[in-house]
């Protein structure tokens, strides 16, 4: 299926919310983004990445229009720490926010396992365990926690929001300082 502004040579584009899991609706179509079902396979769509309305309402960011199609430099602007996992924990995007608050730059986490390689920390049952009971159950998901992360030298606390999107194979970690 081609849209006005692509080629039938270029990659169908959707949008997944980093917060909730959801698909975004889209410009186009004005398929709305409320839990819709997600495509079986996503071989040929390129995806892209944003935060729902109802998910930049709840955290207060407005215009809410202009972060219905981040793309993956934009999430660099958001005010929170993005890490995007595969199934396995690998990270697949690191943004700014988080660079800085774990101290390590994007080039030395992406392509390597958040659980075991890069926060060990969070290899327990609190965190890890609900990332992945959330993959095993094969549904879309999203769970909230508060944790202590161990940085060298120092501890945070922090909010974590784990997602999951079971189509795209994908999930996030969204953290937030904590207070």
């Amino acid at each position: 299926m081609s849209h006005a502004g692509t080629s039938a040579d270029e990659p169908e584009a959707i949008a997944i919310c980093a917060w909730c899991a959801t698909p975004i609706p889209s410009k186009d179509t004005g398929v709305p983004g409320n839990g819709a079902p997600a495509p079986a396979s996503t071989q040929g769509t390129s995806v892209s990445h944003g935060i729902c309305g109802h998910c930049a309402a709840e955290m207060n960011v407005f215009p809410i229009e202009s972060l219905m199609h981040f793309d993956r430099k934009r999430f660099d602007e958001l005010p929170f720490g993005v890490i995007e996992v595969d199934g396995d924990g690998r990270i697949i995007l690191y943004n700014q926010w988080e660079e800085e608050l774990a101290g390590l730059h994007r080039s030395q986490v992406l392509g390597r396992l958040f659980f075991s390689e890069v926060a060990p920390c969070t290899g327990v049952a609190e965190f890890e365990g609900r990332f992945r009971a959330m993959v095993a159950s094969r549904r879309p998901g999203r769970e909230e926690l508060d944790f202590v992360f161990q940085f060298p030298g120092s501890k945070r606390l922090v909010s974590i929001i784990l997602s999951w999107a079971p189509a795209w194979n994908r999930g996030f970690i969204l953290v937030r300082v904590a207070g």
